[in-house]
């Protein structure tokens, strides 16, 4: 039987013929090829097919075999003698991928009896052929030595089969377990969390509640409060019992939920947005100013002119009114030029300076720049509350640092009490961290200050001093603050220097006392060190650092270089005894140090303050001996060492060198 097929494929193909040339090589004889076989030989080696010179392939003009269906079973059962991999297919030049691609081929299939053969387009449900596909059977009876082959020569696998083939093959080894879906959420993962959430809402809910109860003033300090316990909710909401106790104080160990407090000299929720312009006192013009102050434009170009300035130089004197109304609008002005105008002015009236520029007049300009009520009262003790995010966002620092510099112009002029008053009202709003931590008003505070110790009156100073000191040591308690304090006050002269001096021992030793003199003539090192046994010192579990860093640092300031004006130095019994002090002062400071022992990273305070006791331990130790310490060291020998008899090493070595040679 012949039967025809187009466009075959060509690995099954080469395949079937392979095959089928297996299978009649037992039937042909050993007699010369016919065309027929050439032309078949030819095709496959075209294909990549090894032919031996054994081996033949019949064609369509070759009778079939006589054997049975036996002889093509075992010819397909038997294994191939030779091993092939046909090469990737060349393209020709019409660009198809075979030579044999759309031409009819025409193959010799054996007659077997009662056996009928299909198309590979009949697509029936029935099985297109009783034998397994041969491209499997050729895969399954290829020796090892097959699959070494280099994969890149390998040719493509034979097309899908048909339906029924498909479903035969397709044996697949499923698990017996169930395969469930897996999702990202579930509904016992969500009403989790939903009762997570709720729990930590309610907790939110608890802390709120307690602040609801605070007075009304302190409704600012909620937000900051808030910040700082979002760590201890976040933690201790999902917890109860005596673990959340132990959660709690952990994290209260840490000092992570501490609030930082401030100070706040001027108002953190102004009532009017700016404040308000006073009308000029036209009423108060004198006959003399009638023509340059009437008009308001021809006022403002008498003032920016200099004109005012220097007709009040020359003695035409304003008056007390339109003085005190310039001072105002000093303080209000947004005008650069127009308040530089104003304090020229001002500073050419020496004797309503005297007159006029007094304590109230002081508080006045203070509350005209939005200073609190309590902040401008000297005899009101100083309160913090917790810091907070923007305090002043509509505070005018341009009309501060005027009003500031004003001061310091006309410092040598003003009455003693007001040059007192302004110095506390200076040192008391420096406790203003945002005032402070802008450069400008810091600079401009640190001169004034310098202006104002320099003019006081020498008979006066120590009077100054101890009011100074009297008032501030009533009015702040705390030591941060009054370290902060001090720091403010400028070193760069002897007046200034002396105040700070005097101020750092009135706090250290909480006695106005060590104010009425200057420092070198209180200086005691025996009290400094009696006053380290104080509770103030003691390091327990209740202990501030923070305040124990910040006493540390006033006693630095305050024993500056540690010489008493008492004390003779060149008297060397005397300078035994002030060393020996000075190694003892160092020894109590160290003693604190070994109190406090090794804090964690969680205690940033226990670390601070160990480092301000060993800095002033070792400033101490190094700078206020009369001398610095005798260096020890192995390489010099000591004085006792030169005085030793070597009389006995002498004698020997003359008794060695006399000794007669050998002959």
């Amino acid at each position: 039987m012949i039967y025809t097929m187009k466009k075959v494929n060509q690995s099954s193909l080469f395949s079937f013929g392979f095959k089928t040339g297996q299978a009649n090589q037992q039937a042909l004889s050993q007699s010369n090829p016919t065309m027929a076989e050439v032309k078949v030989a030819t095709k496959a080696q075209d294909f990549g097919l090894e032919i031996s010179d054994k081996q033949a392939y019949s064609s369509s003009l070759t009778p079939p075999p006589p054997s049975s269906n036996e002889a093509l079973t075992s010819a397909i059962k038997r294994p191939t003698p030779n091993h092939f991999s046909p090469p990737p297919a060349k393209r020709t030049s019409a660009g198809s991928s075979s030579p044999l691609e759309g031409s009819t081929i025409i193959v010799a299939v054996p007659d077997i009896p009662g056996r009928i053969v299909r198309g590979s387009d009949d697509e029936d449900g029935e099985s297109d052929s009783s034998l397994e596909d041969l491209s499997v059977l050729l895969q399954t009876q290829r020796p090892d030595g097959a699959s070494n082959l280099n994969p890149s020569l390998k040719v493509a696998s034979t097309p899908a089969p048909s339906k029924s083939t498909r479903a035969s093959n397709s044996k697949f080894h499923t698990s017996p377990l169930a395969v469930l879906p897996k999702y990202k959420f579930d509904m016992k993962s969500l009403a989790t969390n939903t009762k997570k959430d709720d729990a930590i809402e309610a907790s939110s809910k608890r802390f709120k509640a307690i602040d609801d109860f605070k007075p009304l003033k302190d409704i600012t300090n909620r937000s900051t409060l808030s910040r700082h316990t979002n760590l201890l909710e976040s933690v201790v909401a999902e917890t109860d019992g005596a673990e959340l106790h132990k959660v709690t104080r952990a994290i209260k160990r840490t000092e992570a939920t501490l609030p930082e407090f401030r100070f706040y000299f001027f108002e953190t929720q102004p009532k009017s947005p700016k404040s308000e312009k006073h009308p000029f006192p036209n009423k108060a013009i004198s006959p003399a100013w009638r023509d340059e102050l009437k008009d308001p434009l021809i006022r403002y170009q008498t003032f920016v002119s200099g004109f005012a300035e220097d007709m009040v130089g020359m003695g035409k004197a304003l008056p007390d009114e339109i003085f005190l109304w310039m001072l105002n609008e000093i303080c209000i002005e947004s005008d650069d030029v127009l308040r530089t105008s104003y304090c020229n002015v001002l500073r050419q009236s020496h004797d309503q300076i005297k007159r006029l520029v007094v304590p109230e007049t002081v508080r006045n300009m203070f509350s005209e720049l939005r200073a609190q009520s309590s902040s401008i009262d000297l005899d009101q003790k100083v309160r913090t509350v917790p810091e907070l995010p923007t305090p002043y966002p509509k505070l005018e620092w341009a009309n501060l640092r005027t009003a500031v510099r004003l001061f310091g112009i006309i410092s040598k002029t003003l009455q003693q009490d007001a040059r007192t008053h302004i110095v506390c009202m200076l040192l008391r709003m420096s406790l203003d961290r945002a005032a402070f931590d802008n450069i400008d008003v810091f600079d401009m505070v640190q001169e004034t200050l310098f202006r104002l110790c320099r003019y006081v009156p020498s008979p006066s100073w120590n009077k100054v001093c101890t009011d100074i000191c009297t008032c501030l040591l009533a009015s702040v308690e705390e030591p941060t603050l009054r370290l902060h304090m001090v720091d403010i006050i400028p070193s760069t002269s002897p007046r200034t220097h002396d105040l700070r001096r005097r101020l750092a021992m009135t706090f250290y030793f909480k006695d106005t006392i060590y104010s009425t003199k200057d420092g070198h003539s209180t200086m005691d090192l025996t009290k400094f060190i009696a006053r380290l046994d104080d509770e103030d010192f003691d390091t327990d579990s209740e202990t501030d650092y923070r305040e124990l860093g910040a006493l540390i640092s006033l006693l630095d300031v305050a024993v500056d270089d540690g010489r008493n004006v008492n004390i003779d130095l060149k008297n060397e019994q005397t300078e035994k005894e002030f060393d020996n002090a000075v190694e003892g002062f160092s020894a109590a400071i160290d003693d604190i140090i070994e109190c406090i022992g090794n804090p964690g990273a969680g205690f940033i305070s226990k670390i601070e303050a160990k480092e301000v006791l060993s800095l002033v331990s070792r400033r101490i130790g190094d700078t206020v001996r009369s001398r610095p310490k005798p260096k020890e060291t192995v390489f010099k020998a000591p004085k006792e060492k030169l005085l030793e008899n070597l009389d006995r090493e002498r004698r020997g070595m003359s008794k060695f060198i006399s000794r007669p040679k050998d002959t």
